[in-house]
């Protein structure tokens, strides 16, 4: 009679780099840093309601009046608009009401104001995800290629190290685009 191997998942996967110049990108898993950043953006909804983090509670309990009257002053945020919460930028790009979730202006309008905000702030390592595609319906290989418009083609001086955080889902597709930048760059 044989043992039974002891055989365990060991949670993790492979990270894909992607250099040019002074400039890094690492794609690992959301849970998974490969290194500390200064920034990190966040998918957010127009009624900022997606991008709260999980360790998020409400704040003491309010009158009801007060609160249904701040729900009807409350207004949708511009697609393609980033909020700055300390760290955590919030680009929005997911609407809820429509059909598609995410339009792809919209995507690209937000990369750009993150590019933006990154030179303003002289930001050098930075984890964005695939806008678009963590609450949205925008497909991954269409969200890669606007991060690399954005940030890759022209980046902000001083950033050196960014962080695409891709979750496993998108994993093999990001890895085959970012293998045809290398091919690309000869």
């Amino acid at each position: 009679m044989s043992a039974r191997p002891n055989l365990h998942v060991i949670q993790g996967g492979r990270r894909t780099f992607w250099r040019r110049g002074d400039l890094e990108l690492v794609a690992a898993g959301p849970g998974n840093p490969p290194f500390s950043v200064e920034r990190t953006v966040v998918e957010e909804d127009r009624w900022r309601v997606v991008g709260a983090p999980p360790d998020w509670r409400p704040p003491r309990p309010e009158h009801p009046v007060r609160l249904h009257t701040a729900l009807i002053d409350d207004a949708p945020e511009r697609l393609g608009r980033v909020l700055e919460h300390g760290q955590n930028w919030h680009a929005v790009v997911v609407d809820v009401d429509a059909d598609p979730l995410v339009r792809p202006e919209a995507v690209r309008a937000a990369l750009a104001r993150v590019t933006l905000l990154c030179a303003r702030h002289a930001v050098t390592r930075l984890a964005v995800p695939l806008l678009g595609t963590i609450h949205g319906d925008l497909d991954p290989a269409r969200a890669l290629a606007m991060v690399h418009d954005a940030l890759l083609v022209r980046p902000p001086a001083d950033l050196r190290r960014i962080w695409l955080q891709v979750p496993p889902r998108h994993r093999v597709r990001v890895e085959q685009g970012l293998a045809a930048w290398g091919r690309a760059r000869g």
